[in-house]
């Protein structure tokens, strides 16, 4: 195995980020999108682990805009050097207020009281923020409900805050990723209607959104001439339906995994049957066998939920015994290839093994899994197979 390309600098374990495929991958849903339909990139939480900073750097001059989750996240891909317009998700607290003026961050505005109150603290700055009002067509989440007219009263009242710049209007669908959901086109006639009303109303918006990954890979038609591409970015579907679908209607537009974990081999063990592996002796071998004790633990991000549950290195290499903080076991008596000590060993992203494997074992979905990884694992940035950056 060669060592050298995959384990730059010896690194004990690391994350790879192939920002080929990740345009790739933006320039296949791109290709599926309705002429003139804008992409925003949402790169919050580090982009789903994948950082933030260089999949943004990289998708310059292809999004529209960035989505970020806090002001704080927009405030660091600013000191990257991203130019593009970035949308704060999430509710940023009026002492950070002034950090929404001076990094020139759009921010979602869900209620009247917070909008006005965010108002309130940047005109003692004597600056002015872009806003894209949040509208709740029936996630529940965060929003101005789409179901109450006081809701049509309170955001044109918005627009004599002069401290906000209304710029934009969203809304978030629940169950996108489960194809022809009748609650899915019920969102969207919610959305539409509320739009519709605020326009005729007066108010003009050059964003809207409402399609998250799920609903622009379905190609679900709405009133937005944007969407939010999250998950499918990362080269992973929000559910299976979703990337049946897709590989169904595409064929020739793949969208495939940006992210393997790798690791190094610590120790190869041989465990006689009947021996106990791990914390509370919680597995023993049934026969003679293999073990790769691999240098990477939950502390790492390889959930515990996972042990004796999921492969990892090939399919048919099992993790037995009890992930540890900082090292799991694999089963390797099987493998058709010669591991040995020191050897660098994809977890996920190669010979098979996939992020949704892990999520299914584990019991949760891909998101946890990528976002789990820790920020004790580098990321290594790679462009046409050869390393950029190291992170």
């Amino acid at each position: 195995m060669d060592t050298s390309r995959k384990n730059p600098n010896l690194l004990r374990a690391y994350a790879a980020i192939d920002l080929t495929r990740l345009k790739a991958n933006f320039d296949a849903l791109a290709s599926s999108l309705p002429e003139g339909k804008k992409i925003l990139a949402v790169v919050k939480a580090d982009a789903y682990g994948h950082n933030a900073a260089a999949v943004a750097r990289a998708l310059v001059g292809r999004a529209a805009y960035f989505g970020v989750a806090t002001a704080l996240e927009g405030v660091r891909l600013r000191e990257s050097g991203i130019e593009e317009p970035i949308l704060v998700f999430g509710r940023t607290p009026l002492k950070e207020a002034s950090l929404l003026a001076d990094f020139n961050l759009t921010q979602c505005v869900f209620s009247f009281d917070y909008a006005n109150e965010l108002g309130l603290a940047l005109s003692r700055t004597g600056h002015k923020v872009k806003i894209h009002i949040k509208i709740d067509t029936g996630m529940g989440r965060l929003g101005f409900c789409a179901e109450n007219e006081d809701s049509i009263t309170q955001i044109l009242s918005l627009s004599r805050i002069c401290s906000l710049e209304i710029e934009g209007i969203f809304s978030h669908y629940a169950k996108s990723d489960v194809p022809g959901d009748p609650f899915t086109a019920l969102q969207a006639s919610r959305f539409a209607a509320t739009v519709q009303k605020l326009e005729d109303a007066g108010l003009t918006f050059a964003y809207k959104h409402l399609a998250n990954s799920g609903a622009s890979l379905l190609g679900l038609p709405d009133i937005g001439n944007m969407v939010r591409a999250g998950i499918c970015l990362y080269g992973d579907f929000p559910s299976d339906a979703v990337r049946d679908f897709w590989n169904e209607t595409y064929p020739d537009r793949p969208i495939l995994p940006v992210m393997t974990l790798f690791s190094s081999v610590a120790q190869i063990r041989t465990l006689k049957a009947g021996d106990p592996l791990g914390y509370d002796c919680a597995w023993r071998a049934e026969r003679d066998t293999l073990i790769a004790v691999v240098a990477a633990g939950y502390a790492d991000g390889v959930p515990r939920s996972i042990s004796k549950k999921a492969d990892a290195i090939a399919l048919g290499c099992r993790i037995v015994g009890n992930v540890c903080m900082d090292m799991t076991f694999v089963d390797i008596t099987d493998s058709a290839e010669e591991i040995h000590e020191g050897d660098v060993v994809a977890l996920f992203g190669e010979k098979g093994i996939t992020v949704a494997d892990w999520a299914r074992a584990a019991g949760t979905i891909t998101y946890e899994i990528y976002c789990n990884i820790s920020a004790r694992i580098p990321r290594v940035m790679l462009e046409e197979g050869q390393v950029v950056e190291i992170n």
